[in-house]
């Protein structure tokens, strides 16, 4: 599918997601084929760790972690209907999906609340906040 849209497209190399994250054959291998674009699809956290741990071993490129986003396009799961995509709750319908989601995707949704500056704002107006006020920090009142 991605070659018949991208002719020009070489796809150097690809892993399944099984394997032991720090074996370092497979960056070896990944590497030697001085790729530019590295997609990690190893799930939030795994992926991340691997691409910072070998990072270095490549003389450039980008590295980006795509998540599940392969398994969606292989067909390997399906996408929200089209509904819940437009009204921006594709990560609602892959959480009633997909419940052993729910930690990971409560933190997330805790982080966007206590730090994304408007979202923060709400919740310290609200009363949600794991920091104190700066005027009851300093001793000030």
């Amino acid at each position: 599918m991605v070659e018949k849209d991208y002719p020009g497209l070489i796809i150097a190399g690809r892993k399944n997601g099984y394997f032991n994250r720090y074996d370092d054959d497979i960056a070896d291998y990944i590497a030697g084929t001085k790729p530019d674009i590295v997609f990690a699809a190893l799930g939030a956290k795994r992926q991340e760790g691997w691409i910072h741990h070998y990072m270095d071993k490549f003389d450039k490129g980008i590295f980006i972690g795509v998540g599940g986003s392969f398994d969606v396009l292989s067909g390997q799961i399906k996408r929200a209907p089209e509904i819940w995509i437009k009204l921006q709750l594709e990560w609602l319908y892959r959480l009633i999906k997909e419940p052993h989601r729910m930690k990971r995707d409560l933190k997330v949704l805790e982080f966007m609340l206590l730090h994304v500056p408007v979202l923060k704002r709400i919740m310290k107006w609200l009363g949600f906040s794991k920091s104190k006020s700066r005027s009851t920090r300093d001793g000030i009142r």
